[in-house]
């Protein structure tokens, strides 16, 4: 029944060597130490690229990821009023099985357990919504991969002081600490009743002195776009859709039970028929999933569901329907990345290079912080023979990313072709 409580709270609410030319930084973090790459060698101007070098990036072997497959539930609620202050609607089970399921070793100082716990300590101490908080907490640190000027070894979750150009931000003591640090950080902007324990935020003080205007006047995750990062667009927009991930069935029979009993009680509520095509399908049972998902768009026409249309189709291998529901979703909104890189990856495995570099565009121009995404536009260009195009993503790439597998091994491959 813990089920139905979270779904009413929702309803109303080829593979290199690596380049060794990068300069490191030593990090240790769990009682060990790594090197984590600062990418200075890869030069923004391009090489001559002559007939020989043409030739071997036509002809490399690129690596390319896999298909997105995770399902979104759907929200009544409008981004729009999703509070910052407030109760959880994610337990920390959720929030740390979402963590684990896209990070399987975050590089903390401590375990995963516990940073879930801490926030949802210090949070519940503010009045915040630590599940929200989380959710942007793994937006800021790609699931505590990193991986920019941040270190693992700062316990700093949300890029605090880290301002571009090398800045590697704040550092804390401990992870509770840097929790609390962020906590504080949200609540500077949400509230102006001062923190309930002392100021360990760095920049709690300059918010409060100098930005009359934001302080403790947003209140909504949406009011964070523009003004924590910046341009920021989706920001906000980006932080609740991640939520919407996490609270995601993960296929137990008594989350299909409870979604029975919830549409015996309300037998139009699309979003019931969304949870329930989820728990279908990771339960394996394609068929009733997509008739779910069907049923849920005769009610109400989604870019969820038809997103997850796209997904069980990309997954049993019917990729025009795919690129159908995908193409329906994006009608309905067109700010959604994950299917403009569904599409893409779909395009590219046709070998329709100009339409997925079209996708991998849009999803950057969405969110332009992907390392992987530049690469994949980069890896298209070269297909396409625009060579010039093709180097600018991939500098954009290493600049974003050091740390990423997918922009690692491409550049190991570049490298290889510009070199050999």
């Amino acid at each position: 029944m813990k089920l139905l409580k979270i779904f009413t709270a929702l309803c109303c609410t080829f593979s290199f060597v690596c380049a060794t030319h990068a300069q490191t930084d030593k990090v240790s973090y769990d009682n060990k130490t790594e090197f984590i790459e600062r990418d200075s060698s890869f030069s923004e101007k391009s090489p001559v690229f002559t007939d020989k070098i043409k030739r071997a990036l036509e002809d490399a072997k690129w690596i390319i990821g896999n298909f997105r497959e995770d399902m979104t539930t759907a929200s009544k609620t409008s981004p729009q009023s999703v509070k910052i202050m407030g109760e959880a609607v994610a337990t920390e089970t959720q929030m740390l099985d979402f963590l684990l399921k896209h990070n399987k070793t975050p590089k903390l100082t401590c375990s995963p357990e516990e940073l879930i716990h801490y926030y949802y300590v210090e949070a519940a101490a503010e009045g915040i919504r630590p599940d929200l908080a989380l959710c942007q907490s793994f937006k800021e640190t790609g699931f505590y991969n990193y991986g920019g000027d941040v270190r693992p070894s700062q316990n700093n979750y949300c890029g605090l002081g880290a301002t571009g150009g090398g800045k590697h931000g704040a550092a804390f003591p401990t992870p509770q600490i840097g929790a609390r640090a962020h906590i504080q950080h949200i609540k500077v902007y949400a509230s102006k009743e001062p923190p309930k324990t002392e100021i360990v935020d760095p920049r709690y003080a300059l918010v409060k002195q100098a930005r009359p205007d934001i302080f403790g006047n947003i209140k909504t995750w949406i009011g964070l776009n523009g003004r924590w990062a910046v341009p920021g667009t989706y920001y906000g927009q980006d932080i609740i859709k991640k939520l919407n991930y996490a609270l995601s069935p993960s296929g137990l029979s008594e989350e299909i039970e409870d979604a029975n009993l919830l549409l015996r009680i309300a037998p139009n509520d699309y979003t019931v028929y969304i949870y329930r095509g989820i728990a279908y399908f990771k339960n394996g049972n394609t068929d009733k999933a997509l008739n779910d998902f069907s049923k849920s768009i005769s009610i109400k026409e989604t870019w969820e569901a038809y997103y997850n249309l796209g997904v069980l189709y990309t997954k049993t291998e019917n990729f025009a329907k795919a690129i159908d529901a995908y193409n329906n979703a994006a009608k309905i909104s067109s700010a959604q990345e994950e299917l403009y890189y569904n599409r893409g990856l779909l395009y590219f495995s046709l070998g329709e290079y100009e339409k997925a570099e079209a996708d991998f565009k849009k999803t950057l121009s969405i969110n332009p912080h992907v390392a992987e995404i530049a690469t994949y536009k980069a890896i298209c260009e070269i297909k396409l023979k625009k060579y010039e195009e093709a180097w600018a993503d991939f500098y954009k790439a290493s600049q974003i990313n050091t740390v990423n597998p997918i922009v690692k091994e491409n550049r190991a491959v570049l490298e290889k072709c510009v070199n050999f």
